[in-house]
């Protein structure tokens, strides 16, 4: 059932344009991005519903919508335990070569998919935070993002929570020190900061190429890595490098990786090699990066979590296509670090005036190849590479194999 948009008093007003800070505002309050766009739209739903009782004249639309979406997030949220990260359980585990056992009874925290709205207040988002915002009671909860992130008077919020000014005033106290207890929720650096994305670009380098001495050098000396759904969690560079070097005694090498962002934070989906060829969604990390190293990664595997971020679940292939005035073409190309010697036949195409690469979410988009000779073969491949000015330096790795079929 689709929610009406619009209530009408002395005009329309388009209740889509809160849509964004609604899902971010429930997410904090919950810890679940599923969660929060289901509670959003009963906030919707209910508005709808209460528009003739809407009065204009007491409160804007906005902070209207955020006292429906507060009893609708306290609501839910009545009888429900926390949504923690493996760190909020216990104390690190000193074996990287414990059984890796989801806790499925737990309800994990997840993250946060930046690209499925701008909701401009990201920094409030960071896991961290919003880790260490479920140990609070809800109400608490609910007063600290309202009047810290999201700047609203203290009798605005009196009157979304339907208490009084001194008792918000009491919540917001107790919640700050709540806060300090948790430990370190301070500043990370945005992930589109120049020295954040150098960063991650050497993490990406050092994790394709399963380079366990450069991720380690990429960590600060007490760097944690969480794994939910995994319960157990690792503080410091080496547990942290003897875990990745069990991940890729286990799947492999070659992995293939995807920069996205979450929680305003950097995050990687990473691509596991498969034992027959090509490459299969793994995990989805996100990064806290403090200082020029890494400080936090939270490894999530969980399905749904890659739903929300609708990643792939392998990695686009690069489409090669010839045209000609008889016969098309089109090869599958994959990529790795290195040359692969037992996939180096290149296969014979049919005389072609133009070639075309193109690839979606790459840096680059189009390369052309013009040529009026006869076909391509193996002995060419690297002259043909390197001329067609794609492949000499690509910022995935170089072409390590590729299969036709005929279009």
């Amino acid at each position: 059932m689709s929610t009406p948009a619009l209530i009408r008093h002395d005009g329309p007003v388009d209740f889509e344009t809160y849509r964004g800070e609604l899902v971010a505002y429930c997410y904090r309050m919950l810890g679940s991005f599923h969660e929060a766009e289901d509670l959003v739209q009963e906030t919707m739903l209910r508005a709808w519903k209460a528009r003739d009782r809407y009065d204009p004249t007491r409160a804007s639309v906005r902070t209207w919508l955020y006292r429906i979406a507060t009893n609708v997030c306290l609501t839910a949220l009545e009888g429900r335990a926390r949504r923690p990260l493996p760190s909020g359980l216990g104390a690190p585990s000193d074996d990287p070569g414990a059984p890796l056992t989801p806790a499925l009874d737990v309800p994990w925290l997840q993250p946060f998919p930046d690209a499925r709205f701008d909701t401009g207040l990201r920094a409030d988002l960071r896991l961290a935070l919003v880790a260490a915002m479920q140990v609070l009671p809800p109400r608490q909860r609910a007063v600290l993002v309202l009047r810290e992130v999201l700047e609203f008077s203290a009798a605005e919020v009196a009157a979304q929570l339907g208490t009084t000014v001194p008792a918000v005033n009491s919540a917001l106290q107790r919640a700050r020190a709540a806060l300090a207890e948790a430990g370190d929720v301070g500043e990370v650096a945005e992930p589109g900061d120049p020295a954040v994305r150098a960063v991650i670009q050497r993490y990406v380098r050092a994790f394709e190429a399963a380079d366990v001495p450069a991720l380690v050098r990429l960590l600060t000396d007490d760097a944690a890595l969480e794994m939910p759904p995994v319960p157990l969690w690792y503080r410091g560079g080496r547990d942290y490098g003897l875990f990745m070097r069990r991940v890729f005694d286990m799947r492999g090498t070659g992995w293939r990786t995807k920069e996205l962002t979450a929680n305003g934070q950097p995050a990687l989906a990473a691509y596991a090699p498969e034992p027959g060829g090509g490459h299969r969604l793994h995990t989805l990390q996100v990064f806290t990066v403090a200082g020029g190293r890494v400080s936090r990664n939270v490894v999530f595997a969980d399905p749904r979590v890659f739903g929300a971020f609708d990643i792939p679940y392998a990695p686009a292939p690069l489409a090669w296509t010839t045209r000609s005035g008889m016969r098309s073409w089109s090869k599958w190309v994959s990529f790795s670090r290195t040359w692969k010697s037992s996939m180096s036949v290149w296969p014979r195409v049919p005389a072609f005036s133009e070639l075309s690469v193109s690839s979606t979410g790459m840096p680059w988009s189009v390369v052309r190849l013009r040529s009026s000779s006869g076909t391509r073969s193996a002995s060419s491949r690297r002259s043909f590479a390197s001329r067609s000015g794609c492949m000499k330096n690509p910022p995935y790795g170089y072409l390590s194999g590729v299969r036709h079929v005929p279009t």
